[in-house]
C-alpha cells in the first residue's frame, strides 16, 4: 500500500501526461494520414487525371457516391511511356486530393480517418489490370498494398 503525500501534485502530474499523450498521439495520426497520402498517390498513375482526384479525405464515414470528375481539359500526353510523377494533368489533380487532406482537422485523434476512391478505375489500377496490353501497367504492384505496408513499416521502426 502506498501513500501520497501531495495528491493535488500528483493528479495535475497525471492531467499533464495525458494531455502529452494525446498531443503525441494526434501528431502521429496526422503524420499516418500525410504519409499515406504521400505513397499511396505518387504511385498512382495519371492519365485522365480521374483515379488521382478521386482520393477523397472524410473522417468517421468515408465518402461514397458519384467519380468526381477530372480537373484539366489539356492533352494528357502518351503518358504509359512517361515515369510517375511528371504526367500532364498529374499536377492539377494532386493539388485537388492533397485539398481534401488539408481540410482534415486532426483535434480529435481517436476518430475514423478515411481515405476513399470512387473512380471506377482505381480497383483494377490497384490489381495490375488497368491499363489493358499492349500498354505496361505502370504501378503493378498497387498502390494502396504498397503505400500501407510502408507506413506500417515506418510506424514499426518508429520513425513515425
Amino acid at each position: 500500500m502506498g501513500i501520497i503525500s501531495n495528491k493535488a501534485d500528483f493528479l495535475a502530474g497525471l492531467s499533464g501526461a495525458r494531455a502529452k499523450f494525446d498531443e503525441c498521439f494526434r501528431l502521429k495520426v496526422r503524420n499516418v494520414c500525410y504519409t499515406l497520402q504521400y505513397e499511396i498517390t505518387s504511385k498512382t498513375p495519371v492519365w485522365s487525371g480521374q483515379a488521382l482526384a478521386n482520393y477523397q479525405w472524410s473522417v468517421d464515414e468515408p465518402i461514397e457516391g458519384e467519380a468526381l470528375p477530372a480537373l484539366g481539359t489539356g492533352f494528357p500526353g502518351h503518358t504509359n511511356s512517361m515515369p510517375l510523377g511528371i504526367e500532364p494533368r498529374r499536377s492539377e489533380n494532386q493539388e485537388f486530393t492533397d485539398e481534401s487532406l488539408a481540410k482534415i482537422k486532426f483535434d480529435d485523434p481517436y476518430r475514423v480517418f478515411w481515405l476513399n476512391n470512387n473512380d471506377p478505375t482505381i480497383g483494377p489500377l490497384e490489381e495490375g489490370a488497368w491499363p489493358e496490353p499492349p500498354l505496361n501497367q505502370r504501378s503493378p504492384n498497387g498502390m494502396f498494398l504498397l503505400g500501407v505496408e510502408y507506413t506500417l513499416a515506418l510506424l514499426e521502426t518508429g520513425a513515425l
